[in-house]
């Protein structure tokens, strides 16, 4: 769990190099990042993964208000959204804060 073992968050992290934060996934599934829930944008639909590690506040604020939905998002398919956004108690959705997937580091 995100809040009681965050060793290998920890590790994750330690490891960016330049990177701000690191995107996680788990079993080839995307999930969040150390800190904040992703949002990703297909052109349509902002999607949240079905099983992140932590059910932020935010997301589920966005949830129940309909302004994103659930989805698998594969990590292999993420070439495939347009944008990328982070979200999380300090972090409200807001499209003028996204970036463009293009925009990340492998």
């Amino acid at each position: 769990m995100k809040l009681t073992d965050r060793s290998g968050i920890d590790r994750a992290f330690a490891v960016r190099g330049n990177c701000d934060d690191v995107l996680m996934a788990k079993n080839g599934l995307l999930t969040d990042t150390s800190y904040c829930n992703i949002l990703l944008f297909d052109g349509i639909d902002w999607i949240t993964p079905l099983q992140p590690l932590l059910t932020g506040v935010q997301r589920e604020y966005l949830l129940h208000e309909k302004i994103i939905k659930f989805g698998e998002i594969h990590l292999k398919d993420l070439n495939n959204y347009k944008s990328l956004m982070l979200v999380n108690a300090m972090l409200v959705f807001n499209e003028d804060r996204s970036i463009f997937v293009s925009q990340i580091e492998n």
